[in-house]
């Protein structure tokens, strides 16, 4: 069983096996301790939400922070108020798209922004010490409940886009958010851009990937929906299904919203490593690659000042909405694009490049070294700041340890489909004789 992992996704375990009820408030601790005053919490929908989220907030308690709590709402919606409220952070119960027995905690500063990774690291110290600050009694915070939370998120998507055109269009969708954080908001806002909503309330594994994606997919496929949409549990990804029950791939969301602001906005781009080349084919010159993270790429786009950045599996961030990857933001700009363009999502998709992508994770001890992979691939250029990635005149493989999860993953994409496959083949080889 994997054990708690601490990194610039925030804390990530398996509830009541590497994740206890006392580490929750030990970092509720740490994070009272890191920053002083009122901070916003949520939760994402999972079962054990109030057992980690009640232990957190005791933590943050104890050392006199406040608390606002929005309840159970989207990841990007803490992000967002804990900046239009003007609070001192935030934290959200959340392990986004893990399986259901995970839990973890994200942290953000006062920008709503999630801490970088040197501040991820200062925080691992105050919770490893375990050496807190607790104020006296009459001196612990107070929590309230704040209800306003979506209201807020969806008026700012609102002002930003053109809400007519789209009610124009009376799009008929599908929404499947897994039971997850975004359901509500999702419907509160298709129905506020006119369209006719279903939520399917499915039961599937919360990462958005076309294996996980059979339900929506069977039900688009039907004809009785102009686009599918699926978020994993915390909503700050999505990925989109065709009219004709097509899954192109979470990849496709960030290249299609790319192709709709870059035309209306020319300016930087920042996208992670690992993400798709359709990008480089959009903004060309204007993109930059960053390591994989959201922290990361949020930082990159202040340091540049992008008009748009996002990852490829499935974030999109919006910094005129706010800098953080954001499932709404992803649903009403591509809602947009279809009304503009007067096409269906498939036809939109067609406009890009084709290439094979293949994804894979791989269980592996700590000890592997990734330098010495690179013996075992083709030459090509390397880049070494997120693990490894190396470039070729048709393809890239990019190996590196996952953020999330106690594993290797390996994102190969080409051309051809045969290049993908002998790469991805000799990346295991290597994996293998490294273990």
């Amino acid at each position: 069983m994997p054990g708690l992992i601490f990194g610039v996704s925030g804390v990530r375990g398996v509830v009541n096996s590497s994740l206890f009820p006392q580490d929750s408030l030990a970092l509720g601790l740490s994070l009272g301790n890191f920053i002083s005053g009122d901070i916003v919490v949520g939760r994402d929908t999972r079962k054990t939400g109030d057992l980690i989220l009640n232990a957190f907030v005791g933590g943050l308690l104890s050392t006199g922070n406040s608390v606002i709590n929005l309840g159970i709402v989207p990841t990007p919606t803490v992000l967002l108020n804990t900046y239009l409220l003007r609070k001192s952070g935030g934290a959200v119960i959340t392990a986004s798209h893990n399986p259901l027995e995970w839990n973890g905690v994200k942290f953000n500063d006062r920008d709503g922004i999630f801490l970088s990774e040197e501040e991820v690291r200062a925080l691992y110290e105050i919770f490893e010490k375990k050496d807190f600050r607790i104020a006296p009694w009459e001196e612990v915070g107070i929590m309230e409940c704040d209800g306003n939370g979506v209201k807020r998120h969806i008026d700012r998507i609102l002002g930003l886009i053109d809400v007519e055109k789209i009610r124009e269009r009376r799009y008929k969708v599908i929404f499947d958010g897994c039971r997850g954080a975004l359901c509500s908001p999702a419907e509160e806002l298709l129905s506020l851009l006119g369209c006719s909503v279903k939520i399917l309330e499915s039961n599937r594994e919360p990462e958005p990937v076309p294996s996980n994606l059979g339900e929506v997919r069977d039900a688009c496929a039907s004809g009785d929906f102009d686009i599918g949409f699926a978020s994993d549990m915390d909503g700050d990804r999505i990925a989109v299904i065709t009219e004709d029950g097509k899954v192109p791939g979470e990849e496709y969301t960030f290249a299609l919203a790319l192709s709709h602001i870059f035309k209306r906005k020319k300016g930087k781009v920042v996208t992670n490593l690992s993400t798709s080349r359709m990008a480089e084919s959009i903004a060309g010159d204007y993109l930059i690659r960053t390591k994989v993270g959201e922290a990361n790429v949020v930082r990159k786009m202040m340091e540049v000042e992008a008009v748009f950045g996002g990852e490829g599996n499935g974030g999109v961030i919006w910094p005129d909405m706010h800098p953080t990857r954001d499932g709404l933001s992803a649903i009403s700009i591509l809602l947009q694009y279809m009304a503009e363009e007067g096409e269906p999502v498939s036809k939109l998709i067609k406009r890009l490049p084709w290439y094979h992508m293949k994804k894979e994770k791989v269980e592996i001890g700590d000890k592997v070294d990734l330098e010495r992979l690179i013996e075992h691939l083709p030459r090509g250029e390397v880049r070494r700041e997120d693990g490894i990635r190396i470039d070729y005149g048709d393809a890239f493989i990019h190996i590196r340890r996952s953020n999330t999860e106690d594993v290797i993953r390996i994102i190969c994409e080409a051309e051809r489909e045969k290049t993908c496959e002998v790469l991805l083949e000799r990346a295991r080889k290597a994996l293998s004789l490294n273990d």
